[in-house]
């Protein structure tokens, strides 16, 4: 799905590689520890893409909707604060 979100958003090269380099390290983690990390990544991926003017902020909530669900589960809130709950797998 993040694959296609990418091929359909018209980006430059620098955008398209890194948003795919982005989602290839989520789907790579091994476990939930590399899962978050490459999830941090992508947060600060998707700030530089906004901050270059390479993605809108609507464009990058939406890459982040669907590249967070890439890898192992992740617990939500993603927040230190509430309680956590596994995400669906």
């Amino acid at each position: 799905m993040a694959r296609n979100a990418i091929v359909t958003q018209p980006l430059d090269e620098f955008a398209t590689e890194t948003l795919s380099d982005l989602a290839e390290a989520l789907l790579l983690a091994r476990d939930a520890t590399e899962a978050e990390q490459a999830r941090e990544a992508v947060l600060e991926g998707l700030a530089l893409l906004v901050t270059r003017h390479d993605l809108t902020r609507r464009a990058a909530v939406r890459f982040w909707t669907y590249l967070r669900a890439c890898g192992p589960p992740m617990y939500w809130p993603p927040t230190w604060e509430g309680p956590a709950v596994a995400s669906p797998a």
